[in-house]
């Protein structure tokens, strides 16, 4: 599925993007999957990823600010891939096991055009045999292939309350 955001929805993941960044210089939080935990660039691809899946799938924009761990948009840990820095879906290997992942990707170097490639559970998704530091990321990490993924919409809300 590929959801074009609007004019409103980008300046919207903007602002998002922006009060991450600075929560996160706030915090004091370091880049361990590689990029800088400073870097707004990051936190602004996460955020259109996310209000992307929130309009494409008609659910509930429920992430915010300083809640990494909670659920980003209804029962979805949404994770987005920056235009032009590949297209598998990371996998780390702190992420629990019972998250359920949905692999968004940038198509075009604004980030408006994003596509909802799939999902899956983290403990179907982990490998640990494919676990590495890979690109200069301190922390260990896969990348799955889309075709490792379900469908959007496999796990439905009631399963993963």
């Amino acid at each position: 599925m590929i959801v074009r955001l609007t004019d409103d929805e980008l300046a919207f993941a903007r602002r998002l993007a922006e009060a991450r960044n600075r929560d996160s210089k706030r915090r004091g939080s370091s880049g361990n999957y590689g990029a800088s935990a400073d870097d707004v660039s990051l936190h602004l691809t996460g955020a259109r990823g996310e209000v992307a899946a929130a309009r494409g799938l008609h659910l509930p924009l429920v992430g915010g600010v300083g809640r990494f761990e909670q659920r980003d948009v209804g029962h979805y840990h949404v994770r987005t891939r920056r235009f032009g820095t590949g297209t598998d879906l990371m996998v780390r290997a702190t992420d629990p096991s019972q998250w359920i992942l949905l692999h968004a990707r940038e198509l075009d170097a604004e980030g408006r055009s994003i596509e909802l490639v799939g999902e899956g559970r983290v403990s179907e998704l982990k490998q640990s045999h494919r676990m590495r530091n890979a690109g200069g990321r301190k922390a260990l990490v896969q990348f799955v292939r889309d075709e490792e993924l379900h469908p959007l919409g496999h796990y439905q809300a009631e399963e993963v309350a």
